[in-house]
């Protein structure tokens, strides 16, 4: 939807033109049950600002200009997550790029919403083979940590992947959202540091469950699944020891969860003769189960399943 703006295209009044762009910005700040309206609205005043406004002499105007442009794509690329992108890519291109100019590249902020922005064009035009090269290295751990530093936005690029790797069938952006979600537990970890395992394990089990719900091939699961166990083993145990009022008691619903669900996995590829992953999978189930507590009845008969069921 463009909304079209007459009279103060044509400038047939007299009242500060400044005044009318803060209208605008503020209408587009509060129509939130209509954000093609929003998008439009706000999209306008940027350009009227831009052309009527003097941002060169006055800081504030700059700052004003540069929040909303902000705003603006970040608000594009959360309805893109969503499948449902407003604005035309021409414009989300020129948009970052005068936000780019108006920051001069020092603003964190600035450079992580433009890298957005611009990761979205890319998913847009994405055709698989010709593009894949392009999408890891834009998309390489690397990369994306020296381009965002918000997780919550991170796990918004992670999850926009994985939508539309699952849109195209595309296994390679698949992988690497994937592999950003793990950088992301990786990181919650590491910020957590090893005196807080207590209070944040419930924290870290949910971003991993998250993460295993959201996959669909026994590889990505493995991957998420030594990830897991290492965190487990060498964080949440270590820190609780024998404490059953400790970390590791706070995620008892979890660690069964996965253990019970692996054990699933293992009796699914042993009924089709899948023997090397029967036999993971059933080592994987055990290793969960062996950090039950010992009143669990879910460890004692996942111990018994164990030795009883034959690989075929």
């Amino acid at each position: 939807m463009e909304v079209a703006i007459p009279v103060l295209k044509e400038q047939t009044v007299d009242v500060d033109r400044k005044w009318w762009c803060q209208y605008l910005f503020f209408l587009g700040s509060q129509v939130e049950q209509d954000a093609a309206t929003a998008l439009s609205i706000t999209k306008e005043a940027i350009y009227l600002f831009q052309q009527l406004v003097d941002t060169t002499a006055d800081d504030e105007n700059l700052k004003l200009l540069k929040n909303r442009l902000q705003f603006l794509l970040f608000s594009e690329f959360k309805l893109f997550s969503c499948q449902e992108p407003l604005l035309a890519e021409k414009d989300v291109l020129s948009l970052a790029q005068l936000l780019r100019e108006l920051a001069d590249g020092e603003d964190a902020d600035v450079r992580e919403v433009c890298f957005l922005s611009e990761s979205e064009v890319f998913l847009r035009r994405y055709n698989m083979g010709e593009h894949d090269s392009d999408a890891a290295t834009i998309f390489s751990i690397a990369n994306v940590n020296k381009c965002m530093t918000d997780l919550n936005n991170l796990q918004l690029l992670a999850d926009t992947l994985r939508c539309t790797a699952t849109g195209l069938h595309c296994t390679k952006l698949g992988g690497l959202a994937l592999e950003i979600q793990m950088s992301i537990i990786e990181r919650t970890v590491e910020s957590h540091g090893d005196c807080a395992v207590e209070r944040n394990a419930l924290h870290v089990m949910s971003l991993f469950s998250n993460v295993y719900e959201g996959l669909s091939t026994l590889e990505e699961k493995s991957k998420i699944v030594s990830l897991l166990k290492s965190y487990l083993y060498n964080n949440v145990r270590a820190a609780s020891g024998e404490d059953t009022a400790g970390s590791l008691a706070a995620i008892q619903t979890f660690v069964e969860y996965f253990a019970v669900d692996a054990w699933n996995t293992a009796v699914k590829c042993n009924a089709t003769r899948q023997r090397q992953l029967a036999s993971y999978w059933k080592d994987v189930a055990v290793d969960f189960a062996n950090l039950l507590f010992a009143e669990n009845v879910t460890k004692e008969t996942l111990y018994h399943f164990h030795e009883i069921m034959p690989l075929l």
